[in-house]
């Protein structure tokens, strides 16, 4: 079979933006057509138009092999070293108030897991009574299998610091696990952030991590689902972006912490933004 020509990539990448919400952006085109390409072959179709392919009945688990294939993710523990920095020091300065309770985090777009565990990891060091629960979410099941068996390859350890390596069990042959007091911490679950409706469980957090996803957005769709984290917080929760992830517009009720170095926002307490 012939690759995909210009414009029946435009019609697939269309489809992609109306069905799951994903852009398609020069960044990542070559991976999207190479992955698309390969999909197609292996259906043995000649037909490539993907409104009719889309119609066809029986191509559910086609569709959600191309999704877990074209949606890039690669991350680390603690990938961005600052931004757990800045989590760690804000939480600190909320618990030295005296501050109670139960804190919720949210690691959005969690792929394989390692920013949801790393959340964990600081929320254990500096929180009361280890009062805390983290949610998960991703678009891709398949990550999502991957985080709940919370193993991994032991060199994705590597820079971590001799504190954090105590949150894992070696299993042999080159492989780690988080372990278990850490994982009951961290609960996941299935989530596009284009949803019309997101699960109950999203409202009223004090912390969410939104790290580089909002690259897959086009710039509208991306401040609506900034705006959108924003009123899933409580007032003085904080929102913490991926470095250099680019916003249109100012987000309401939220007020950016002056630091070069991370990409973080704070709600106003008196902010009344309805979720």
């Amino acid at each position: 079979m012939e690759p995909l020509s210009d414009s029946a990539f435009s019609r697939w990448a269309a489809l992609l933006e109306s069905r799951i919400g994903v852009r398609v952006t020069p960044a990542w085109e070559g991976h999207a057509r190479r992955i698309l390409n390969a999909h197609l072959h292996d259906l043995k179709i000649n037909d490539k138009h993907p409104a009719l392919l889309a119609s066809r009945k029986g191509l559910a688990g086609w569709w959600r092999e191309l999704l877990d294939q074209l949606l890039i993710k690669e991350t680390t523990f603690f990938r961005h070293r600052a931004s757990f920095d800045y989590l760690r020091c804000y939480l600190a300065d909320r618990a030295s108030t005296g501050e109670k309770g139960t804190l919720r985090l949210w690691s959005a777009g969690c792929a394989s897991g390692e920013e949801a565990y790393s959340m964990a990891m600081t929320a254990q060091q500096v929180w009361p009574n280890e009062q805390f629960q983290v949610l998960a979410t991703d678009i891709s099941e398949a990550a999502l299998n991957q985080a709940r068996a919370a193993t991994y390859k032991a060199g994705r350890l590597t820079g971590l610091m001799p504190p954090e390596h105590t949150g894992f069990l070696s299993l042999g042959e080159g492989r780690v696990q988080v372990e278990a007091s850490l994982r009951s911490y961290v609960h996941f679950v299935h989530h596009n952030l284009v949803d019309r409706r997101w699960p109950r469980e999203t409202q009223g957090m004090d912390v969410i991590f939104c790290q580089h996803l909002l690259g897959y957005f086009g710039p509208e769709r991306r401040d609506a689902v900034v705006a959108r984290l924003a009123r899933c917080l409580k007032p003085n929760g904080c929102l913490v972006l991926g470095p250099g992830e680019y916003l249109s517009r100012h987000i309401p009720g939220m007020q950016r912490e002056k630091r070069s170095d991370v990409l973080a926002f704070v709600r106003s307490t008196d902010s009344r933004l309805e979720c």
